[in-house]
C-alpha cells in the first residue's frame, strides 16, 4: 500500500507542476481559441479526423499505430486519476476510492464548462474529446468491480488484495451497489459516446461560416 500511496503522490506532483507550469507560461484560453481559428482548413480537419479517432479507439474500431493518440489522451487521464486519489487521501475511505475517478472525469468536464462559459468552443470540442476517453476508461473500470480482472497499478493478482485496491470495486462495496456494475458501467459507457459524437459534432459546427465566433470577439474575451 505504501507503494501505491508514493504513486498517488508522484503522479499528483505531476499533475501539479503541469498545472503550474502551464499558468506561467501564459497560455490563456483567448490566445489558444484564437490561434485555433486561424488554423488552415487542413488544420481543422486534422483535428476532427483527431476526435474521430479518438471516440474510434474508445469504441475498439481503431486499432494499431492510429490508436496512439488514444494511448496517450488516455495514459494522461490515468496520471490526473491517480493523482486524485493524491488530493483526497484526506477525505475518508469512500471519497478517497472515488477520487481518481473525479479528477479523472471532473479535470476534462471543469475545462469543458469553463469553456463553454467562455464561448472557447473550439477548445471546448477537444475538451470533450478528453472526456469522452476518461467516461470510457471509467466505464470499463467500474464494469470490472465484481469481476476483478483489469490490471492494476500496484496490483499483485491476489484477489483479497486487489480487490481492496479496486476503486470501483471499493465504491460499489460501500454504497451497497456491487450488483449494479453493469448499469453503472453502461451510464458512463453511454455519456462516454454522447461526449464523444458532441465533440465532432460541435468542432463541425465551429467551420460553419456563419456559426463562428470572430477573431475580434475572441481576442476582446
Amino acid at each position: 500500500m505504501e507503494v501505491i500511496k508514493l504513486l498517488h503522490a508522484g503522479c499528483g506532483v505531476i499533475v501539479l507542476a503541469l498545472a503550474i507550469g502551464l499558468y506561467r507560461s501564459g497560455a490563456r484560453p483567448q490566445s489558444i481559441e484564437t490561434a485555433l481559428m486561424r488554423l488552415p482548413m487542413i488544420g481543422n480537419l486534422a483535428l476532427i479526423g483527431l476526435l474521430t479517432v479518438l471516440l474510434g479507439s474508445s469504441l475498439g474500431w481503431i486499432r494499431g499505430v492510429l490508436s496512439f493518440a488514444h494511448f496517450l489522451t488516455d495514459a494522461l487521464g490515468l496520471i490526473v486519476h491517480e493523482a486524485g486519489h493524491f488530493f483526497t487521501s484526506w477525505a475518508g475511505n469512500l471519497l478517497y476510492a472515488l477520487g481518481g475517478t473525479l479528477f479523472e472525469i471532473g479535470i476534462p468536464a471543469g475545462l469543458a464548462i469553463w469553456c463553454a462559459i467562455g464561448q472557447y468552443y473550439k477548445i471546448l470540442s477537444l475538451m470533450l474529446g478528453w472526456m469522452s476517453v476518461a467516461l470510457f476508461s471509467v466505464s470499463a473500470y467500474a464494469g470490472d468491480a465484481q469481476a476483478l480482472e483489469l490490471p492494476l497499478l500496484g496490483g499483485t493478482g491476489d484477489p483479497e488484495f486487489d480487490a481492496q485496491v479496486h476503486d470501483w470495486h471499493s465504491i460499489l462495496s460501500q454504497l451497497g451497489w456491487l450488483e449494479a456494475t453493469r448499469t453503472v458501467s453502461d451510464s458512463f459507457w453511454a455519456l462516454g459516446l454522447v461526449s464523444g459524437v458532441a465533440a465532432i459534432l460541435l468542432y463541425g459546427w465551429t467551420l460553419q461560416s456563419g456559426r463562428r465566433i470572430s477573431l475580434d470577439m475572441v481576442d476582446e474575451g
